[in-house]
């Protein structure tokens, strides 16, 4: 908001009364700002947080996928909200945000509160997107994967009821049943402000919306968003009504589901593998491959294919030359993509070709060392038994000098790599502060 007085607990109504929607700790949620192209540069983004202190988020915002599309005549910040900042510290409580433009002006957003993520599992969350531009009167908001809305709610779902149609034909008395509809209707309260009834209002115009509660994911069919307003008129009880797409049987084709996933596009990829066999197998010598679905694929000339050797047990990268396979020497930063496994490997001046690896574990104070994809972000975890944890969070040059993190209580670690586009898409291995536990693949791949 370009003006502070817009916020809600600025207006009059609110007396001050401050009333901040969840977050999950480390998250920015997804936005979409169209501006001017005069003033859509950004200059600064600012978080101020509950202790007083003053962060500059500007780089962290950028490397976890801020953007500015150009349009012919408007501009639109995007942020997809996918993955956590890279930066330490960062703890629970109510939070703020501006933006600063190229011209000066601060744009203001709602307080946010941030709250540890294992803390929520009994909220709702939903998200939303649409399957085209959605037009509005001054601009569009633009869909593109992996962007999509979410937002957690401090409540439940519940109140299901069961709702059924039927068409019959009645015939000597006889009723011969046509047709059975039926579907499930749930609802969940919350509470909120103008601007967050305006915000929930955009959802029956989606496409697609996906409610998610204790583990369940809820296709949504149909939403109704109704707010009552409090005497004041400040805030409102706001009930959400859903209808799931568990439809025994529906008239029509069934909405087109716009593919979300992003494959073989996490990262910029210098060469793309069709898949892995075995030196002088069947396949090696027939010039093949059978594929995840469990499909023979003939090799065509120029195909790169990774060749685990025979002898040593070691992966190479191999062109395929009618019968012969030549090895492809690779540089270091080069990446490698398998496009049958989904699998991205990354070439390293140490250990040749590998999946990301901690390749340094260190105590007083804990610190895990490793190498990871350019411009990617790394979690540090922890595990005990079957308890996996969280512990830190830093982006692929931290890594390389180091991330530091409290392991007390946890055994062993793993680096589990992000990008704005692909949340967790590659792990290392688990490494204990005994070894690194991994498995090197001659001077080019690692394989879990």
């Amino acid at each position: 908001m370009p003006d502070s007085r817009q916020l809600s607990k600025n207006r009059e109504a609110a007396y001050g009364e401050e009333r901040p929607h969840i977050v999950p700790l480390g998250f920015i949620s997804p936005f979409q700002i169209i501006r001017d192209p005069a003033d859509a540069n950004v200059d600064t983004i600012t978080l101020y947080e509950s202790d007083g202190s003053i962060t500059d988020i500007t780089a962290s915002m950028l490397s976890t996928g801020f953007d500015v599309l150009d349009f012919t005549t408007y501009k639109i910040w995007v942020y997809p909200g996918i993955i956590k900042l890279p930066i330490s510290g960062l703890e629970e409580g109510v939070t703020g945000m501006t933006i600063t433009d190229g011209l000066g002006e601060v744009l203001w957003r709602e307080d946010f509160c941030w709250m540890d993520e294992g803390s929520m599992t009994g909220f709702v969350k939903v998200e939303w997107f649409h399957q085209r531009r959605l037009p509005l009167p001054f601009g569009h908001i633009e869909f593109d994967p992996p962007f999509k809305f979410w937002h957690w709610f401090r409540t439940e779902l519940g109140r299901p009821s069961y709702q059924y149609e039927r068409a019959v034909d009645e015939r000597n008395g006889v009723q011969y049943v046509n047709k059975i509809v039926s579907w499930k209707q749930q609802l969940f309260v919350t509470r909120g402000d103008e601007n967050f009834v305006d915000a929930l209002s955009v959802l029956p115009h989606m496409d697609c919306v996906n409610v998610f509660f204790l583990g369940d994911e809820i296709n949504v069919f149909h939403i109704l968003v109704t707010p009552e307003w409090e005497d004041r008129g400040d805030e409102a009880a706001i009930e959400v009504e859903i209808r799931s797409n568990q439809v025994i049987v529906t008239n029509g084709d069934a909405l087109a589901a716009k593919d979300y996933s992003v494959v073989g596009d996490c990262i910029s990829v210098d060469f793309v593998a069709l898949s892995n066999i075995l030196e002088n197998s069947v396949e090696y010598d027939g010039g093949y491959y059978i594929n995840s679905m469990g499909d023979v694929v003939l090799l065509g000339l120029g195909d790169l294919i990774l060749i685990e050797s025979d002898s040593d047990g070691l992966f190479r990268l191999y062109e395929h030359k009618g019968g012969l396979y030549t090895q492809i020497i690779l540089a270091v930063g080069n990446v490698v993509y398998d496009s049958d496994n989904n699998e991205y490997y990354v070439q390293n001046a140490t250990y040749e070709v590998s999946l990301p690896r901690i390749t340094t574990l260190d105590v007083s104070p804990d610190k895990a060392t490793g190498f990871a994809f350019s411009s990617s972000i790394v979690e540090i975890w922890g595990k005990n038994g079957a308890v996996e944890a969280f512990l830190e969070v830093g982006t692929d040059v931290d890594f390389a000098a180091g991330i530091v993190f409290d392991g007390t209580g946890y055994v062993n670690f793993q680096a589990r790599v992000s990008t704005f586009r692909c949340s967790d898409f590659s792990r290392s291995e688990w490494t204990g502060l005994g070894g690194i536990g991994v498995m090197e693949i001659e001077n080019d791949f690692i394989v879990d």
